[in-house]
């Protein structure tokens, strides 16, 4: 018999509770003392008590290790996120100077061709820090009601560029698939990444299956998965035929910057900003996967609250580069992002008063009323 002494009278609440966590075949009897203690008397014979208790701290302990591994990507988002911030005004600045030293010289120019050069390998380090961002979650979202399904098609057309002929892709997309709210172009980040890392784990080749479905995660399901609340969810699977992950590798897919391929061949960022992305939607993600056999990898995002597709946005005007005379207040705390602005500015006509705090910027409002 499984006994649990409360030394309180027990609350009804507290009652309720405690039978979902021994599950629902424990039967609740109260002893000839209650409300001193309660006990809990198992319907089955001691060894099945003893399996039962074995089983329920089996998912105590992967409950456990899913809420560490939330908390060690929480802390580490933090981290890049302010890493990301400081080094993007940094590129900031060097794209800045690099434009304008470009604009003193003739387009023919041999320097010119240089710095256009250098401009790529800015973008190339802004690309960096951008997913750095979606990492931490710093990125603003574009929140709109989606079709998963025409996100996913449009995902693999881009796709079929570089995917070797070598690897078939066979898709399960549900007809009546639920409507998600979610950012258009992060998704397609995620799935991409999600495909890259696919054909990387098929060298010689195998089968990409993507499948969709609508699903609802019951209370028994979200008591085994951390952060999970249950409701109507549509479900994104990818799976690939490769060469799999080891337990210990899975335990740190989704960190920043770890991973399993050559030196030179990735940053170790796709995974993690898959995984950044779905937690901003709400979503959860899960990975299976055993060595020689393949990877598979679900993901859930809640359903939308309106079952209507949002408007096809309009494409906004071309920036024009007309010149000015006005005067503008430019509020910046970057020295070098400010310098770089200050110039862009003037060179364009405008009178420019530069401050590096709020209130220096309403001593200059006040003084040039």
């Amino acid at each position: 018999m499984l006994s649990v002494h409360l030394s309180d009278p027990p609350e009804a609440g507290c009652l309720s509770y405690l039978r979902s966590l021994l599950s629902a075949d424990i039967q609740l009897t109260l002893g000839d003392d209650c409300p001193e203690h309660v006990v809990f008397s198992p319907h089955r014979g001691g060894d099945s008590a003893e399996s039962e208790r074995m089983r329920m701290e089996q998912e105590l302990q992967i409950v456990r290790e899913q809420l560490l591994q939330a908390q060690r990507m929480e802390s580490i988002g933090q981290m890049a996120g302010g890493v990301a911030h400081d080094f993007n005004n940094m590129l900031t600045a060097i794209l800045g100077y690099i434009e304008l030293a470009q604009g003193e010289l003739d387009p023919q120019h041999r320097a010119y061709q240089f710095l256009e050069s250098a401009i790529r390998g800015v973008e190339k380090a802004s690309e960096f820090t951008r997913q750095l961002t979606l990492f931490a979650r710093r990125q603003p979202m574009q929140i709109q009601t989606l079709q998963l399904n025409a996100i996913i098609q449009e995902a693999l057309q881009f796709t079929q560029r570089w995917l070797p002929a070598n690897v078939q892709v066979r898709t399960f997309l549900a007809e009546d698939l639920w409507l998600i709210e979610g950012d258009a172009s992060q998704l397609t980040q995620v799935l991409t990444n999600l495909f890259l890392n696919a054909r990387d784990a098929m060298p010689q080749g195998g089968v990409l299956t993507i499948e969709t479905q609508n699903v609802v995660l019951d209370q028994d399901y979200a008591r085994r998965h951390y952060e999970v609340v249950p409701g109507e969810y549509v479900m994104l699977s990818v799976s690939d035929t490769g060469i799999g992950m080891s337990p210990s590798v899975q335990k740190r897919i989704f960190e920043p910057f770890f991973t399993t391929k050559p030196q030179g061949q990735g940053t170790g960022l796709g995974l993690t900003v898959v995984y950044s992305v779905v937690k901003q939607l709400g979503g959860h993600i899960w990975v299976y996967s055993e060595e020689g056999r393949g990877t598979t990898f679900k993901i859930y995002l809640p359903r939308a609250a309106h079952e209507s597709l949002a408007p096809t946005l309009a494409v906004p005007p071309a920036i024009t580069t007309e010149r000015g005379s006005e005067t503008i207040l430019l509020v910046e705390d970057e020295a070098d992002v400010r310098t770089v602005a200050v110039e862009a500015l003037r060179a364009r006509g405008y009178t420019v008063l530069e401050a590096a705090t709020p209130t220096e910027a309403l001593q200059l409002a006040q003084e040039n009323k």
